[in-house]
């Protein structure tokens, strides 16, 4: 590949990585095009554009984009104008200008938005001043000025459409030297995972993925649009395919307050009177109350940390992940105790709650969000949660747990 062509090449993949990017972070109902009414655009469910993006890649991480004077900056003025004029796109969509690196300093891009209109109009009828000048000074010195002649035609583009103009820059927006990898993972939720091999794994193929679709449909003669349907399909594909090894979750010997934890201060809480009011060997339940003591509270540690700190999940994604639990509680308390409670001895139903109890603390693989499984380091999670759920309590060990904890 020739020099010229790396440049190109490698904003066309750019582009496409900004529509990853946007395909992970948008709503249900919108919908992303390429190379339709922007670099990229995204509607709502009614059809409206919601954002357009421009934007500029510089394979050269020294290099900039968006300066005053730079063609890029005034012919994507002068496309979004257009654009408001004939009325394909309306009032309160976002304009976005997006690049890979650093926006020069003084650029004038920086007080879009911010700086009173009226001032920034004053400031670009000064850089045409200062083109008009330069065209001049070369012109005495015999020389050409073809680039400073195509930004002073759309300068003056820009500045006969004042009342549009307005409207960009009520709603303008830039990203610089912008991370889009980054920005990726952490709208899907992986950004504190350390294994590079899957995310890498996992990005290339998503991204292959947003290629070759929009090519079969150019070639096609259809546009690239995307929604967010097809993006959640194509990551629980990728997700069955390419499975995370790797938890989410802390090794429990990684966990600061691990060696803070007295065990000896066993509360009464339910769950522990759960556990201890099942009749088996008097050294073995010690032992059993101890660990669940210890995934009960390392649970209540790594969940808020992961929630608070880390923002790798929300709360509702731990609902979801404690109803998952209930939902095998049921199917495990079933295959165990199948007839009604009333059929059991006293002794049956507490053989019927060891079975119950340690078929979820010990055999019981579940995974996390779809994505994250348990190993025995981290299983202090799992096991955690199904104890804060017969501390609440929403479980049972024993057929008659709802009379004997709830009542």
């Amino acid at each position: 590949m020739s020099d010229s062509a790396k440049g190109p090449a490698a904003g066309y993949i750019y582009q496409f990585e900004l529509a990853l990017v946007e395909l992970a972070k948008m709503s249900k109902d919108d919908v992303l095009s390429i190379e339709r009414m922007d670099d990229l655009a995204i509607q709502d469910e009614k059809g409206h554009y919601i954002l357009t993006m421009q934007a500029k890649h510089s394979i050269s991480m020294t290099g900039s984009t968006f300066g005053s004077t730079s063609v890029d900056l005034w012919k994507t003025l002068v496309n979004w104008l257009d654009k408001l004029k004939k009325g394909h796109i309306v009032e309160g969509n976002n304009f976005i200008a997006i690049t890979n690196v650093k926006i020069p300093l003084t650029s004038i891009v920086r007080e879009f938005g911010i700086e009173k209109f009226e001032v920034v109009v004053d400031k670009i009828k000064n850089i045409k001043i200062n083109q008009e000048k330069k065209i001049k000074e070369n012109a005495n010195k015999e020389k050409k000025s073809p680039a400073i002649d195509a930004t002073l035609k759309r300068i003056d583009l820009v500045l006969n459409d004042l009342s549009n103009l307005k409207i960009i820059l009520s709603k303008f927006s830039f990203k610089e030297k912008y991370q889009l990898k980054d920005d990726f993972f952490d709208s899907i939720q992986l950004g504190s995972i350390t294994d590079d091999s899957y995310k890498s794994n996992l990005y290339d193929n998503f991204l292959g993925w947003v290629v070759s679709r929009s090519k079969e449909n150019w070639v096609n003669e259809n546009e690239a649009q995307f929604t967010k349907k097809d993006f959640e399909e194509k990551y629980d594909h990728l997700r069955k395919v390419h499975p995370l090894k790797k938890a989410l979750f802390r090794n429990k010997k990684d966990i600061p307050e691990f060696l803070k934890i007295n065990l000896t201060e066993i509360r009464s809480d339910t769950y522990i009177q759960q556990i201890e009011d099942i009749e088996r060997d008097i050294e073995d339940k010690e032992e059993i109350v101890k660990d669940a003591v210890m995934d009960f509270i390392l649970c209540d540690i790594e969940i808020s940390h992961l929630i608070t700190s880390m923002n790798t999940f929300t709360k509702p994604d731990y609902e979801d992940f404690k109803e998952s639990c209930i939902d095998i509680w049921k199917k495990v308390k079933r295959k165990h105790a199948p007839k009604d409670k009333s059929h059991y001895s006293d002794e049956e139903q507490n053989n019927i709650a060891i079975k119950i109890f340690d078929e979820i603390m010990l055999d019981v693989k579940l995974d996390f969000m779809n994505t994250f499984d348990f190993n025995n380091s981290n299983k202090y999670v799992q096991n955690g949660t199904f104890l804060k759920l017969s501390n609440e309590p929403k479980i049972g060990w024993n057929p008659s747990w709802i009379k004997k904890y709830t009542i």
